[in-house]
């Protein structure tokens, strides 16, 4: 989740590769896409719930 946090999406596309599930929860609640769109960054949150 950190990842989508900082936006890094060059190490989001490998773990999706290699079959993160996008969908984990943190302790809030909070999914990866929810973490990215609080940061600004929509793209990525839009490919994270395209998954």
């Amino acid at each position: 989740m950190m990842v989508a946090l900082f936006g890094r999406e060059e190490i989001i596309d490998l773990l999706l590769k290699y079959g993160a599930d996008p969908g984990v929860q943190d302790a809030m609640g909070n999914r990866a896409a929810t973490l990215a769109a609080g940061q600004g960054q929509q793209a990525l949150a839009k490919k994270l719930n395209a998954q």
